[in-house]
């Protein structure tokens, strides 16, 4: 057991009341930014969207400064493909004295014969790059045409 001695003694702090009443400046400055702050916020949101609402899509102008879309840039100069006519099956007549005449009997497809090529000519070089056959027999005499008979 031990025995412990505390002593007490009042200490007076000398106060000064000029400190207390001063005005807080750095206060008073932060609150001053914080609402300039905001108010510039405020007034760049404000035109962002004014300028928003008046803004259109309009691309039509874009030929008159040189610029294209893809899509005529890269096909612009592709000729179309020819239009083929298509023939209508002939008319048949028949007499009116006629019997009525009986459908012709289902026959099985005949098996696919190899194509034989209804196109021009290859040329020397064979067929251009990229093309089937299919291809040179529709567009072959085009191709010929427009690249000369190599």
């Amino acid at each position: 057991q031990s025995t412990i001695q505390i002593q007490l003694r009042k200490v007076s702090v000398e106060s000064d009341d000029s400190a207390e009443s001063s005005f807080d400046l750095t206060g008073a400055l932060t609150w001053v930014v914080f609402i300039v702050v905001m108010l510039v916020g405020i007034v760049v949101l404000v035109r962002i969207l004014k300028n928003t609402g008046e803004e259109e899509d309009d691309y039509s102008g874009w030929g008159d400064d040189g610029y294209q879309d893809s899509i005529s840039a890269t096909y612009g100069a592709v000729k179309s493909a020819p239009t083929i006519p298509v023939a209508s099956p002939p008319a048949v007549s028949v007499p009116s004295g006629a019997p009525p005449v009986a459908p012709a009997p289902a026959v099985a497809p005949a098996p696919e014969q190899p194509q034989t090529p209804t196109g021009p000519p290859l040329p020397a070089s064979g067929l251009p790059q990229g093309w089937s056959m299919d291809q040179w027999n529709a567009y072959g005499n085009q191709w010929l045409e427009q690249n000369g008979n190599q």
